[in-house]
Order: structure tokens, then C-alpha cells, then sequence
């Protein structure tokens, strides 16, 4: 710790832990103290500003853990912590650095966090509320860590979050020209775990199929109603293997590589390359250990309509087969399909 007057009265103290197992790491603190009442019985500090925190995923639980009310009086007042370029390290999630401003009152209570990540795309309010804290949550221009290449226009949440989880009531967000909105439940402690539903509404495929795959183009307008959970040792790893039970409506679009029509005429020997119009193409989707499943598909095309299942299995493998009627002037042609690749 070294005492200094420039460019005001302040301590710095350098390599700085927090826990008895070290779960939070600075290089720099900087202490601005109220000269005034330095000799007071209660000191007061204007201001605490830390610099680069880093937090990796094993602490994290912990650190949740300590915020508490705080609610006496204490010999030592700060009344406001501002943190710059934090980091939260968690292995398979690339989370951005964060910068926030903490306002304390004289008795030590929480009462509120502003946190804005380095790029100003996402901002979190956390106010304290009955037993747990309000967090409010908005964000424009902002790619999700676990699907960077998919891109919310904007995005708004609000929940309530206590030292072992986050009940997130509203969820509402706008991308690729339709919107989004639902609600989640967040647990943390030995386990993590989520839980939650998503319906989508009227999602341009075009725009957010190749931020989710390359090994399918689908193009169209979507709506669908999601439910999903999942549930990990940690973070990093609670994402990768989701439930989802899914249905879902397209319509108005395309699936490239294979023509249905060409593929039930009677001499046909190339059944890949080409294009599937379609007025709606619906159905139900359950993803469970990596492994789709496709149910109840139904196409229509005009005088084309077709119906079928599939499976893709977790080394993307497809396995499926498909009914297919298309109506002619003099005749109806029907032919069986297996689907593969």
C-alpha cells in the first residue's frame, strides 16, 4: 500500500485478493478517502476504484454468495465502488469484459449496480427488492456469448435474483425482423441448471439460419414455441448438452438442396441439388443428448404436399423418410422417400 496526493488524496494498494481462496484477483486498488472526516470515529471514503478484477468460473458461486444486506452501521463508510475492466473467465463461454459503478449508503447497504459490458451493447441495473435484488437488463446490437454469430437488434429482461438463483419473468427481444419473448429460471450452487420457454414470431430464416448452421439452407418465416432445460456441474458446460421440445411453423420459403418434385418423378436418378418451395412447412422438433428429432412434418406447395420424420444424430448423420403426393391434370403421383446424408 503507498500513499499518494496526485492527482488527489488517495491510497493505492496493489495485488489484491478477496477470499480464502483467493476467488477474486486485482492488481490495482485505488482508495479515496474524505479528508474532512478522517478523524472522525466513522470514516468515510468518497470512493473505492479497482482496477482489471478477474473472476473465473470455480469462484463464481462463491462471490454470488457473499452480497448480503449489510444493514448496521459500520466504522468504515464507502459510498461508492467503481470497477474497471472486469473480467468473468469461464471455460467455452467468451464473455466480454464488463466495467461497473456500485452506490452504497452510509450503512454499508447495497443500493445499486450499474454494469455495462466494454462495448456498451449490453447494460444490467441491480437494485436490491424485499429479500433479493431486481435486475433489469437491456441490450441493443448484442450477439449471445453461447451463439456468437446470432444478433439481437435489441433486447430487454427483467428478474429477481437471490443468492442461489435468478427467476427471469420477462424476456423480450426483437431479431431479424420478428420478435422473441419468454421467461427462465436459473440455479446455481453445486449444480447449474436452466429452465425456461421462447416463443418466436415471424424470424427472417435467411438472416438467422447461417448464424446457427452452415449444414442446412431454410429460408422463410418462422414461428415457434420452445421449451427447453439443461443442467451442468458449471457453467461452462451447461449449454452443451440442452433439452428442447420445439414446434414450429415456416412459411412462404425454401429448402435448397433437393427438389421434392424432381425427386418422385418416375425416372428420376438425382435426387440432390435444386430447390423445394413451399407455402408452410410445420412441425415438431425434441432435442435430447445432442440428438434431433423431427416429428410430424408437414409440407405444402401448391399442388405439391408432402409429409415425413427425420433424425440427426449427434455426428450429423440423417436418417428419415418422407410421403409425397403432388396432383396433375390427369392423375395423382405418390412416391415413398428415404431421406440420408
Amino acid at each position: 500500500m503507498r500513499a499518494s496526493l496526485w492527482p488527489a488524496p488517495h491510497l493505492r494498494l496493489e495485488g489484491v485478493t478477496i477470499g480464502k481462496l483467493r476467488d477474486i484477483k486485482i492488481p490495482t486498488v485505488r482508495v479515496m478517502p474524505e479528508l474532512a472526516a478522517f478523524f472522525d470515529e466513522t470514516k468515510t471514503i468518497k470512493a473505492i476504484e479497482v482496477e482489471s478484477l478477474a473472476i473465473d468460473q470455480d469462484a463464481l458461486t462463491r462471490v454470488i454468495a457473499w452480497v448480503g444486506p449489510g444493514d448496521s452501521a459500520e466504522k468504515t463508510q464507502v459510498r461508492r465502488i467503481a470497477i474497471k475492466t472486469a473480467t468473468i473467465e469461464v471455460k467455452g463461454i467468451p464473455l466480454p469484459p464488463f466495467e461497473a459503478d456500485v452506490a452504497l449508503a452510509a450503512t454499508g447497504k447495497f443500493e445499486r449496480a450499474d454494469i455495462r459490458s466494454a462495448d456498451k451493447k449490453i447494460e444490467v441495473a441491480i437494485t436490491p427488492k424485499n429479500e433479493g435484488f431486481e435486475v433489469n437488463i437491456a441490450a441493443n446490437d448484442w450477439q449471445p456469448p453461447i451463439w456468437p454469430n446470432l444478433t439481437f437488434s435489441e433486447l430487454r429482461a427483467k428478474a429477481m435474483a437471490t443468492p442461489g438463483g435468478m427467476q427471469i419473468s420477462e424476456i423480450e427481444g426483437k431479431l431479424y425482423s420478428g420478435k422473441a419473448k419468454g421467461s427462465a429460471t436459473i440455479k446455481w450452487g453445486d449444480l447449474w441448471s436452466a429452465e425456461g420457454d421462447l416463443s418466436i414470431d415471424n424470424v427472417l430464416l435467411a438472416g438467422a439460419m447461417p448464424a446457427l448452421t452452415k449444414d442446412l439452407e431454410l429460408t422463410g418465416k418462422l414461428d415457434a414455441k420452445t421449451i427447453y432445460s439443461m443442467q451442468s456441474k458449471d457453467l461452462g458446460t451447461l449449454f452443451d448438452n440442452p433439452r428442447i421440445k420445439a414446434s414450429f411453423n415456416v412459411r412462404d420459403g425454401a429448402i435448397d438442396n433437393i427438389d421434392l418434385a424432381r425427386a418422385i418423378q418416375p425416372r428420376a436418378t438425382e435426387t440432390t441439388g435444386g430447390k423445394t418451395l413451399f407455402a408452410t412447412l410445420s412441425g415438431s422438433m425434441a432435442l435430447d443428448r445432442q440428438r434431433y428429432q423431427y416429428r410430424q412434418m408437414k409440407l405444402a406447395a401448391g399442388l405439391l404436399s408432402a409429409s415425413g420424420e427425420a433424425d440427426i444424430m449427434p455426428d450429423k448423420k440423417l436418417s428419415g423418410k418422407a410421403s409425397v403426393e403432388m396432383k396433375l391434370k390427369s392423375s395423382t403421383v405418390h412416391a415413398r422417400l428415404t431421406l440420408s446424408g
